[in-house]
């Protein structure tokens, strides 16, 4: 055990505590220091034993902060308490830091005999203590104030939660402290298996994200996303810390972008027109339409130049040359070109291009191109029409006249020969010089416009006159030239029916003798079909028994005995083994009264269809010829005797067949088998125009041209090689010369080798029925060829017949809706008006056109275009509806699509400045018309740029986005948020009152912005600037304010950023000069008005030059000489100080090499690299340029690089700065010592020489810290083997103290000031 020590061992070792000990030790008396350890002397800065005797106030920074102090203490150091406090204490050199004392008397007893100090310097403790108090404050408004759910969870019950959790679950927040989180969960099992994947995460990785799908309070479940995390990894029963999301609308908004992204690209992959992005003329992107209009292969396109498009190289630029010219006018080019398909085809698109982004016009053009060259065609095809219409006009038999107010402005020839008036003679002529009377004209007038006006049409036969007074029958129809303005008048056309009414009176009265020819005959006769007869003469009843009109109606059967009779005869003339046409032959019959007949029948078929054939029948009772034959036998006399009655009988009906021939309407002729004619009817003469005797005996060749002839006489051989009969269709010239169809019904007659066989024929005119047939071949052809879908409906509105467009659109075939109404098709999205609508329009103007909705069996709905007429017959009855549509559903899609993408930024979603610009229009005629003020926010974020550089553009767009977010959320729903481009958004609020309004928007738009910081994969905030302009102060239209506003926002740039700023007219002129010193200095180069001036460099230890610095001066006309401070800023901001520094460098390196090729020593060239060119990787391929263009060596250029701009680019850096000394290239830091440099990454940079910056230079020798300052720059260089260089050395007193601290060169006024390299010749080089 130790021995207690003496007094004097106790005070040595007080003292030596109280010398070493990190405390300061302070005591006083009568306020004067009396004692102190060294610790206080160190802490207060002053020298070894100088402190004591001083006032203890020199402690404080002022006499205030010292009589306060001394009120704080006295009183308890009176009463003998310990003093202990923090407080500001002061310095020898006046500066302050935080002190924590401890004052007590060294005698309670005795005050009078002093206090003892303990001084400890906390000044770093209360800087964390309250920055922690500081982020403590925060972080509570942040949980408190956050739109994201915070909740502290331990075992998974919650210990605190904030607002927005609570709001999310629809509790409050007190509700759901102490609650498990089962509660919001929809079942154990989610709960179970959440916590499990959850809390598995966490301990692996340290943090779990994952939505999952909690329920609210009122039963309805949302998707939520959830981050978790420890408070503590070291302790994870401190508990959990969760973020919850509500991400229900954002997983609803990204599926709906999903939807979109997949429309637009099936949009652009699937439109019937060709899209192509172009850059610099190079196909950058197409889709399948544009490939397949030009005839080449998927992505055969891509990357060719668009010269491949044209037939020339000179067509490709004379239109590139004006299409761009356009562009940049106007904005846009639209027109038709002719192309070249790959095959070397021409064709002709439309096309239309634009710049695919206006605040970027290097991102290219797009182009849309439609294929127009059938249109093209199309087009010429229709003018040929018209030409065809007007020669039709002109020439047509028809007579065809234009009429209003019944007076005649116009009419063919074929009208004036009709009438029998000369060419021109009836123009302006009254209608009624056609008519033989006053009263017929107004007659005829009144009936035709009657109707006409009814129905819209009239169609009629009316008698008229000749100019010569002979009457003439016309068939006339006229109609309205445009019903919907019945003033323009009417179109008539007239057709002289004058010889075909005479026709039709002489083909009455054939008909009725032919009638009392079958009445009369001697033979029966009767038309049958399918066994039934339709009809019969008397003779036919007389021979088979029957009254008048017994037999009509009735079954064959009744004229045979049997059952098996009939048939046996059914098989015998109808049968397989039948000829199926003709019969002729004995039958045995029976009579009604029972009695058995033999009867000679001759039948025929007249109809063409074989399931339904109409025979005609001839009947001869020759019962008595085979009684007589039988009787033959007994007696010759009595058989010539029959003989000479069946002659007789039979010459009687040659007579009645001749007669019947003769009487038919038809043209009918029969010849002999060596073709020969025997015979004809009075129609076949009229037919071909010549006379009885000219025909019997003649041939065909006789009758026909040759090659019609050689048809004829074919036909014959044919049916003479076969028997029977022969239906065929052919052409024969009539006595006009006209060629008419005709169909021939032939059959032969005698047995071959007989003499007086033949062949008859009957021809059929089917000339009309054959041009009915072509134009309904067409119809139907065009009906079912259409691509648009047809309905033809009943009156009743039931649909009587589709086309195959039809089913194509809606689903359904043609089965499904014959019978059925349209109305199947309804899709609910018309309201009942709608329809009634539609059906006045049709029942008023007979016409009905729009757009409707309609659905597909499918169920799905689409979009139709549709064309409803009303169709009518002579008397204006509504025989059926015709309608016609097309699926315009994708075509509305991609319209409405295209016009969004037109006025909406792609990547926020935010109106663009083609819509901003519209709306703001409107604002403003709002504003005018209501009286009332509107201002326009122009905002550019601050350093976007530099997010973009480091993050690159994907966490920029990002931002974009979140930015975008929250002024669109602080905004009234009334004002517009848009984004002009790039970083830069436009607001417009309408209804402004006082201007206080308007800043205190502003400031809400920099709260929103700066309150929360931006977390796109790193955190951080986001600023910016705006400019303000106010209507109708600052502008009266959307440019002016525009601009007024732009320019307000660069002043708030130029303050500091991150602030608003109004307009004035004070900074527009600021604006312009800027604006014309930024477009001078642009063509500064190219006008030679920069100018290189050389600082010379010198040796401080030799006073020798060294080498120069190359600085730029601009030689500004009507300026004068401009020095760099007043345009170096705006080069850098507008990006021009990039050319400029490597004219710099260029023009300087060739004058450097010039003066070393001739032998000089000129030194180093330095030369300064801006920021900007570094930050853009240039920097090696413009100092190789330069040495490879001057051919100086490389030894002799140094670049100098700012600390700054190394130091944002660390990590790149010193790759760069490697490639630039492996060239053999000196590197400079300049200004050293104003920006941030890491000790660390200095040393690994291959730097030459260190540059202090001048500012540090300035104070030289007398400001203590810039001594301070300069001493430390050069130890620090040198201990890293750099030399150094200081700038801006203008007196001696400054040379003499770099000197003296070992500054290696200097650089400034003293020696010599910036000069032309003539000067600097002269001075340093000439000897």
């Amino acid at each position: 055990m130790r021995e207690p020590a003496s007094p004097e061992q106790q005070l040595l070792e007080y003292k030596a505590i109280l010398d070493h000990s990190g405390i300061a030790v302070v005591c006083t008396r009568s306020r004067l220091v009396y004692r102190c350890n060294p610790r206080a002397e160190e802490l207060f800065g002053w020298p070894a034993g100088t402190l004591v005797g001083q006032l203890d106030a020199v402690f404080l920074p002022d006499d205030a902060s010292c009589d306060a102090l001394r009120g704080t203490v006295r009183p308890q150091l009176r009463v003998g308490k310990i003093v202990d406090l923090e407080t500001r204490l002061a310095r020898r050199d006046g500066s302050t830091f935080v002190a924590h004392l401890i004052a007590r008397a060294i005698d309670p007893a005795a005050p009078r005999l002093g206090t003892v100090w303990i001084v400890r310097d906390v000044t770093q403790e209360v800087l964390t203590r309250d920055t922690s108090a500081r982020l403590l404050r925060e972080q509570q408004l942040i949980f408190e104030n956050a739109e994201t759910g915070i909740v502290i969870l331990r075992e998974r019950i919650i210990q605190r939660c904030n607002r927005r959790f609570a709001e999310l679950l629809g509790y409050a927040a007190d509700e759901l402290v102490g609650q498990s989180t089962r509660l919001y969960y929809p079942s154990e099992e989610a709960w179970l298996e959440t916590g499990r994947r959850a809390y598995a995460a966490i301990a692996e990785t340290g943090i779990y994200h994952g939505d999952t799908i909690f329920r609210r309070r009122n039963g309805k479940s949302f998707c939520c996303h959830i981050t978790g995390s420890m408070m503590n990894r070291a302790n994870p029963d401190e508990g959990y810390v969760w973020l919850y999301e509500d991400v229900s609308e954002k997983r609803a908004s990204a599926a709906a972008m999903d939807a979109l992204l997949r429309e637009q690209t099936l949009i652009f992959e699937a439109a019937p027109i060709g899209i192509a992005f172009v850059r610099d003329r190079i196909i950058q992107r197409c889709n399948p339409s544009l490939e397949r209009i030009f005839g080449y292969s998927p992505g055969q396109l891509i990357g060719q130049s668009t010269r491949c498009f044209f037939a020339s190289e000179e067509a490709w630029r004379e239109k590139g040359e004006r299409a761009q010219l356009l562009i940049d006018e106007c904005g846009s080019f639209v027109g038709e070109v002719e192309y070249c398909k790959s095959d070397g085809l021409p064709i002709w698109c439309r096309v239309t291009g634009s710049l695919a982004n206006p605040g970027e016009p290097g991102d290219g053009l797009v182009w849309l191109f439609e294929d127009v060259t059938d249109k093209r065609q199309a087009d010429r095809a229709m003018e040929a029409l018209l030409r065809e219409q007007a020669l039709i006009f002109e020439r047509a038999p028809t007579g065809i006249a234009f009429l209003r107010d019944r007076v005649i402005q116009r009419c063919n020839p074929s009208f004036e020969r009709i009438f029998g008036y000369p060419p021109g003679q009836l123009l302006g002529q009254s209608t009624r010089v056609c008519f033989a009377s006053e009263a017929a004209w107004r007659e005829a007038g009144e009936r035709a416009y009657a109707v006409a006006d009814e129905s819209g049409k009239f169609i009629g036969e009316l008698e008229y006159c000749r100019a010569d007074g002979t009457p003439i029958w016309c068939q006339v129809t006229g109609s309205l030239l445009n019903p919907a303005n019945p003033t323009e008048g009417y179109i008539w056309l007239f057709e002289d029916v004058t010889a075909r009414r005479a026709a039709e009176e002489a083909l009455v009265e054939s008909l009725w003798e032919q009638q009392l020819i079958f009445d009369n005959a001697m033979i029966g006769i009767s038309y049958q079909r399918n066994r039934m007869i339709l009809r019969c003469n008397r003779r036919c009843e007389e021979i088979f028994g029957y009254l008048e009109g017994g037999l009509a109606g009735q079954p064959t059967r009744v004229l045979f005995a049997s059952d098996e009779a009939w048939e046996a005869v059914g098989r015998q003339v109808y049968g397989e083994s039948a000829s199926g046409e003709t019969f002729d032959g004995e039958l045995l019959y029976q009579r009604r009264d029972g009695t058995p007949i033999w009867v000679h029948a001759i039948g025929r078929t007249i109809g063409e269809s074989a399931d339904s054939e109409t025979w005609i029948w001839a009947y001869a009772d020759v019962t008595a010829q085979r009684a007589a034959e039988q009787a033959l036998r007994q007696s010759h006399l009595e058989l010539e005797q029959r003989v000479a009655d069946r002659t007789l009988e039979l010459s009687q009906q040659l007579h009645f067949m001749r007669q019947l021939i003769e009487a038919i309407p038809g043209p009918v002729f029969y010849k002999s088998r060596e073709g020969r004619y025997l015979g004809c009817n009075q129609a076949f003469l009229e037919l071909i125009g010549k006379s009885r005797d000219e025909v019997v005996g003649a041939t065909v060749y006789d009758v026909a041209p040759a090659d019609l002839a050689d048809r004829y006489k074919a036909a014959d051989d044919e049916l003479f090689a076969r028997l029977g009969s022969q239906v065929y269709e052919a052409r024969v010239l009539d006595a006009d010369g006209h060629y008419r169809d005709v169909i021939f019904h032939k059959a032969t007659y005698g047995k071959p080798g007989e003499n007086g066989g033949g062949l008859v024929g009957v021809m059929l005119d089917i000339t009309e029925r054959k041009r009915m047939e072509a134009r309904l071949l067409q119809a139907a052809t065009v009906f079912d060829s259409s691509a648009e879908g047809i309905t033809i409906t009943a009156p009743d509105g039931n649909i009587i017949a589709v086309n195959r467009a039809f089913t194509e659109i809606t689903g359904y075939v043609e089965d499904e809706v014959i019978g059925r109404n349209p109305r199947m098709l309804q899709s609910g999205f018309q309201d009942r008006r709608f329809y009634l609508d539609m059906w006045q329009a049709l029942g008023t103007q007979g016409r009905w056109r729009g757009e409707l909705w309609n659905r597909r069996k499918d169920g799905q709905t689409f979009l139709e275009s549709l064309t409803i007429s009303a169709v009518k017959d002579a008397q204006g009855k509504v025989t059926h509806y015709v309608g016609v549509f097309s699926d315009i559903t994708e075509l509305r899609r991609a319209h409405d699509q295209l016009d969004h993408q037109a006025h909406h930024d792609p990547l926020t979603g935010l109106p663009n400045r083609l819509l901003l610009g519209d709306r703001l229009h409107k604002a403003l005629q709002r504003a005018h018309r209501d009286e009332t003020g509107l201002a326009v926010f122009f905002i550019d974020l601050d350093r976007f740029k530099n997010i973009n550089d480091t993050l690159g553009h994907q966490v920029g767009d990002r931002v974009l986005c979140e930015v975008a977010w929250r002024l669109g959320r602080l905004m009234r729903e009334s004002d517009t948020v848009g984004r002009l481009g790039g970083d830069e958004f436009l607001i417009v609020i309408e209804d402004i009152g006082e201007p206080t309004a308007v800043s205190h928007i502003a400031e809400k738009i920099l709260n929103v912005l700066q309150a929360s910081p931006v977390t796109v994969e790193h955190e951080f905030f986001v600023g910016a600037s705006i400019g303000i302009s106010v209507f109708p102060q600052d502008g009266a239209d959307a440019e002016t304010l525009m601009k007024n506003a732009d320019v307000a926002m660069y002043r708030a740039k130029e303050r500091g950023r991150n602030t608003y700023e109004f307009f004035t007219k004070d900074l527009t002129q600021t604006s312009l000069a800027r604006l014309q010193m930024e477009t001078d200095l642009r063509r500064a180069i190219e006008r030679g008005e920069l100018r290189v001036y050389l600082q010379p460099q010198f040796s401080l230890a030799t006073g020798k030059v060294v080498g120069a610095e190359a600085l730029v001066r601009w030689l500004r006309p009507q300026q004068g000489l401009v020095l760099p401070g007043e345009f170096i800023k705006l080069a850098e901001e507008s990006g021009l100080i990039v050319p400029i520094g490597e004219w710099v460098q260029g023009t300087a390196a060739c004058q450097w090499a010039t003066w070393v090729a001739a032998g000089l020593a000129p030194g180093v060239l330095s030369v300064n690299v801006s920021g900007v060119e570094f930050a853009r990787g240039r920097i090696q391929q413009t100092a190789r340029r330069t040495l490879e263009l001057s051919g100086l060596p490389a030894r002799f250029l140094e670049l100098e690089i700012t600390e700054s701009a190394i130091m944002s680019h660390a990590e790149n850096s010193v790759q760069v700065l490697d490639n630039l000394r492996a060239m053999g290239i000196s590197l400079v830091i300049d200004d050293f010592g104003t920006g941030y440099s890491s000790l660390a990454y200095l040393k690994r940079l291959p730097l030459n020489k260190l540059k202090v910056d001048q500012s540090f230079v300035r104070g030289l020798p007398t400001d203590t810290e810039d001594c301070a300052i300069a001493r430390a720059v050069i130890a620090l260089g040198h201990s890293l083997q750099l030399t150094v260089i200081a700038e801006g050395v203008e007196t001696e007193a400054q040379r003499e103290f770099l000197t003296g601290e070992g500054c290696d060169e200097m650089q400034g006024y003293l020696r010599g000031r910036p000069m032309p390299f003539d000067d600097y010749h002269a001075r340093f080089l000439s000897g």
